[in-house]
């Protein structure tokens, strides 16, 4: 899984992580969203609230699942985040 980040302003941080390969799960201010992408027939995800305020795309490159997140923090490369891995990204 790959991560690519948006800038957002907000100073709260986040915490994700992937329980199981192409399944996400992203706490934030409260609120926790999981998202589970492994059907890998889907090329390009369709997604709605509440998942579009924590994951503002998806969508699949030669097999690896790709999502574009909020950054909180000055990051400028994209991230990959392993199955079984937890991380927490803030602003300091």
């Amino acid at each position: 899984m790959i991560i690519h980040w948006v800038p957002c302003y907000d100073h709260r941080p986040a915490s994700w992580m992937q329980p199981e390969k192409d399944k996400i799960i992203v706490e934030w201010n409260g609120r926790s969203v999981a998202v589970d992408f492994s059907d890998a027939g889907i090329v390009e995800y369709d997604l709605e609230p509440p998942v579009l305020d924590f994951i503002h795309k998806a969508w699949r490159e030669d097999g690896v699942l790709h999502l574009v997140m909020p950054s909180f923090g000055r990051l400028n490369e994209s991230v990959t985040i392993d199955h079984g891995e937890d991380r927490v990204l803030t602003w300091r």
